[in-house]
């Protein structure tokens, strides 16, 4: 199985950043788990950038955000290929799992049942059905979010709901339940990884957000 940890950045010969790419229909929130994991990922000493890129649609169309963690400063903020996808619907799959680095992940929608890409490790998880069991479907990116962030195990889960709760201060215990659900979720699957290397600190993250549409 392709390792599924981004903490791999601390290993010898590790790649110099990674890419991590949440997609999904417009009005699913992905631009803000992006913006969110972005601003966890720099309070934990990483330096990072989200850049966000949407169709002409408020709710229906595609939807994406690109997020790049890395141990030194980032000079290009666009994400030409991705180590994982988060996809919470089907719009657009193909497209976005084409960016994915040969040994990549897919965290998807257990209901979109996509065709997993060669020399992928594809995990379908309840995504929508935990949102929903925390109080309202709207919650799946948060789910998602936590799902990713556990199974990756580079950002603590403090830094992630000090951020969440940073943005979405009134709908903080929904949101909570939804960030605890998901990281449950994405626990059982580092469970089958290996685990991840400390991550030493670094006194001047930085942090960039670029939006844009297609």
């Amino acid at each position: 199985m392709p390792q599924l940890r981004p903490s791999r950045l601390e290993e010898p010969g590790g790649p110099a950043m990674t890419a991590i790419r949440f997609a999904g229909s417009g009005g699913q929130g992905v631009q803000l788990a992006g913006i969110i994991l972005a601003e966890a990922a720099v309070a934990s000493g990483w330096h990072a950038a989200c850049t966000q890129t949407y169709g002409p649609e408020s709710r229906g169309g595609s939807s994406r955000a690109d997020v790049i963690l890395s141990r030194s400063e980032i000079d290009f903020p666009c994400a030409r290929q991705i180590d994982v996808l988060v996809a919470l619907s089907p719009e657009g799959f193909p497209r976005q799992a084409s960016a994915l680095r040969e040994g990549g992940t897919v965290i998807c929608e257990r209901s979109i049942q996509p065709a997993a890409p060669e020399g992928v490790a594809m995990h379908a998880l309840p995504i929508l059905d935990t949102a929903r069991n925390c109080g309202s479907v709207q919650t799946a990116n948060v789910v998602a979010l936590g799902a990713v962030c556990a199974m990756t195990g580079v950002i603590p889960r403090q830094a992630v709901a000090e951020a969440l709760s940073a943005r979405l201060h009134r709908l903080a215990a929904s949101n909570r339940r939804a960030l605890e659900a998901g990281w449950g979720l994405g626990e059982e699957l580092a469970a089958v990884s290996q685990p991840a290397a400390s991550a030493p600190g670094y006194r001047e993250p930085t942090a960039a957000v670029h939006g844009g549409s297609r």
